[in-house]
């Protein structure tokens, strides 16, 4: 700052004061000036339930968030869902027994991959990938 001599004016420093600069948008440090710190607002101990409303009266959010919403969560619907779907599944079969659903494509895929033929397959293929775009080692 050329305003300010900062070599003199921080030996000069009070109770409470500082030297201090922002930074800028692009993060650069502004000048430096000299400002009067405030002690925090704060006390040791619990406050006053009339003190606690008080503040809480004189907040700018006051009104705003009073009122308690219980909103259904994910959790409590997808509950909902899977007892409505039990419930129309639960129809019983001819021979006593709850009918099971036929599998997907998907479902046959994933059953077949998982077999140690399908294991085998997968490990050979990533085998034969990886080598040709990583290349081999020689001895």
């Amino acid at each position: 700052n050329p305003k300010l001599d900062v070599a003199d004016v921080i030996t000069q420093l009070g109770v409470g004061e500082a030297l201090v600069s922002m930074l800028d948008a692009k993060g650069m440090p502004g000048v430096v000036q000299r400002a009067l710190m405030l002690p925090p607002r704060s006390q040791i101990g619990p406050i006053a339930p009339e003190t606690r409303q008080q503040i809480i009266r004189s907040s700018a959010l006051y009104g705003r968030y009073e009122q308690v919403l219980d909103r259904e969560s994910a959790y409590e619907k997808l509950q909902a869902r899977t007892a409505a779907v039990a419930a129309e599944g639960n129809v019983e079969s001819p021979k006593g027994r709850r009918s099971k659903p036929e599998p997907t494509a998907f479902d046959r895929v994933l059953k077949a991959a998982n077999s140690p033929l399908g294991r085998q397959i997968s490990r050979e293929v990533t085998r034969g990938i990886m080598g040709a775009l990583l290349g081999t080692k020689r001895r």
